[in-house]
């Protein structure tokens, strides 16, 4: 369903998918360099395989793979223990549209009642402005009137 949405998709829109994929890619990214960055929390999983296929069949990336930040400010989930911390939570991005991406973390401060932490992502859209032609404007002969 997700796959179908993707794929209809034009190239030139900003293709940008966020939310609890419960996969686990990891920081070992010479199966995917392509695909995440060497910035990852974990082990990969078999979800991780999955959303990894389903990025390279789409062209998408992981965002918080690809920039450096301290290890509290990458885990999304934790159990209610205090002590087992995973990355499930994605944000994943056109890799084409790569550069778009600033800077993407988790806040530990959002008042909330979930084991989730919130992902937040930094964007910088770069627009190209599309130059019409001028209409040629019609001059009429006044001196013919």
């Amino acid at each position: 369903m997700l796959s179908n949405v993707v794929a209809k998709a034009h190239r030139h829109d900003i293709v940008t998918l966020c939310g609890d994929f419960n996969a686990k890619v990891g920081s070992d990214a010479s199966y995917a360099p392509a695909i995440f960055g060497k910035h990852g929390l974990g082990e990969l999983n078999y979800n991780g395989v999955y959303l990894i296929e389903f990025c390279a069949t789409h062209e998408l990336i992981v965002g918080a793979s690809w920039f450096p930040h301290k290890q509290i400010r990458k885990y999304t989930w934790n159990l209610p223990d205090g002590v087992t911390r995973n990355e499930i939570d994605h944000i994943l991005i056109a890799k084409h549209r790569r550069r778009c991406l600033e800077d993407v973390r988790t806040f530990r401060c959002a008042n909330y009642y979930s084991d989730h932490q919130l992902v937040v992502a930094k964007f910088k859209l770069k627009l190209k402005t599309v130059i019409r032609p001028r209409r040629s404007v019609k001059r009429f002969n006044v001196r013919k009137l």
